[in-house]
């Protein structure tokens, strides 16, 4: 092992360590249990070896697993857990929940993205559609990346984002190959669908977990100020989702050039397989349909994201051959982010430490900006969803009782909307989102350059929907 990464290791180990030692009343928080001080030390030391990737990413997941079954889960060592009253030992964490992280809904979704893969590639449909979507936007490479972007993100505003990418990603495939020299080319298009999509679900109430969350809660507030309705989504949302995808789409150009200037989508054929394709379409059409008009039918996008994986298995397009050609590491990496946000969830220790910030104390721009930075830095490294629904309930309960002074600065409705909003805009990381771990397993693209880009866009995003809602907010009152 080369001296930087022992160095590195030793960082977080100590870092780890010291948190996990440390005295609660040191740090002002005598309520923290030690199941909670375990799992801020097992955070900290993924979360600095995902960063430095002393190890492969896929690597440290694995490991955020065992650490959590050996040191905070209900079947963990007795030794560390004997002496301590229940109060001060904490809420140990089901070790069966901690597995079930390997199958966790999102995992299984991903899983789902290689088997549509898969199947277009069998059937040889990927080409065809390829070249059918992408022709009314040319052959000039950077044309062909806002051709996808604008594609994923407008199917994503209805769409599960995860599926979207999946199926965008599926679609790419035949381009991606064909720039195979081409890396910088390969990473653009690759993260510039997971951005797409990540931003495409921000442009309607139903376009994302956290959305829903933000509108439900909206809708029940009886001050009409607040009140959103559906169609006002859309209208204020569309705007700032097309200059997202524009801006996007402009950085990644930037900071990951294409090497060839044109892209030929008049790919070459590969073997057609007439019964495949018919299965194909006729699979894909339907899980379409399903993932927009499930709800109704009591289905969600995670159950439906398993029917491409049984049609495709029992039809034979997907073979013991090709399930070996599954890129397992992506989904071993995405796991270790679900059993991390799982665990600090179990535990308590986000909900602990939100509840824990004085909020109603902090200036009244804080007070609307505030909540929304913290969810963005919490779903870089654990599901959007869970950290929308830990911090949206404490805060849309303490600005209630202090609405005339944050109203100069968009009120209830920019905090809850653009908390939802930063939740989603947080794709630093391959484990931020599923749509970035898919980017992460086919597109080149390095863990620094997805930092830097995902930073940039997620930043910037905030900035422009916090300034929309506080502009709206003053011309309105």
């Amino acid at each position: 092992m080369k001296t930087a990464r022992i160095i590195k290791l030793l960082i977080a180990a100590i870092a780890a360590l010291t948190f996990w030692s440390i005295s609660p009343t040191l740090i002002g928080q005598p309520e923290l249990s030690l199941i909670e001080r375990r799992m801020i030390a097992i955070t900290v030391f993924s979360v600095i070896l995902w960063v430095t990737e002393v190890f492969p990413l896929w690597v440290t997941s694995v490991g955020v697993i065992m650490l959590m079954l050996l040191f905070v889960s209900d079947s963990s060592f007795l030794f560390l857990n004997e002496g301590y009253t229940t109060e001060a030992l904490g809420h140990t964490i089901p070790y069966e929940k901690i597995l079930a992280s390997l199958a966790d809904p999102s995992v299984t979704l991903i899983l789902g993205a290689f088997f549509i893969a898969i199947g277009a590639t069998q059937s040889g449909l990927d080409v065809r559609f390829t070249r059918n979507i992408l022709r009314p936007f040319g052959y000039r490479s950077e044309m062909v990346l806002l051709g996808f972007m604008t594609i994923t993100a407008i199917i994503s505003m209805f769409v599960s984002n995860i599926a979207t990418a999946a199926m965008m990603l599926a679609i790419a495939m035949p381009i991606l190959r064909s720039l195979n020299n081409d890396k910088n080319g390969c990473a653009a298009l690759a993260f510039g669908i997971a951005v797409a999509a990540n931003i495409g679900g921000m442009g309607t109430p139903i376009g994302s977990p956290p959305n829903i969350i933000a509108f439900r809660y909206l809708s029940e507030m009886v001050d009409p100020i607040n009140s959103l309705s559906f169609s006002d989504w859309i209208f204020y949302m569309f705007p700032i989702v097309a200059l997202l995808i524009l801006i996007s789409w402009l950085l990644l150009i930037w900071i990951l050039p294409f090497h060839k200037s044109r892209i030929s989508i008049d790919l070459p054929e590969r073997e057609y397989n007439k019964t495949q394709s018919y299965i194909v379409i006729v699979t894909l059409i339907v899980t379409f349909i399903l993932l927009v008009c499930g709800e109704q039918l009591g289905l969600n996008s995670f159950v439906v994201g398993m029917l491409p994986i049984g049609v495709f298995c029992i039809t034979g397009i997907v073979t013991k051959k090709e399930l070996g050609e599954i890129k397992w590491n992506i989904i071993w990496l995405f796991a270790g982010s679900v059993a991390l946000g799982m665990g600090l969830k179990e535990s308590h220790v986000m909900q602990h430490i939100v509840e824990a910030l004085p909020f109603t104390s902090w200036p009244p721009i804080m007070i609307v900006i505030g909540p929304g930075i913290l969810c963005f830095l919490m779903s870089q490294f654990m599901n959007n969803t869970t950290a929308t629904t830990i911090i949206l309930p404490i805060v849309a309960a303490s600005v209630q009782s202090i609405q005339s002074s944050i109203s100069p600065y968009g009120g209830a409705t920019a905090i809850i909307l653009c908390l939802a909003f930063a939740a989603s805009l947080a794709m630093a990381l391959p484990i931020s989102t599923p749509s970035n771990a898919l980017a992460y397993g086919v597109g080149n693209i390095t863990q620094r350059r997805m930092i830097l880009l995902g930073f940039a866009i997620g930043i910037i995003g905030l900035a422009i929907t916090y300034s929309l809602f506080i502009y709206l907010s003053s011309i309105l009152i």
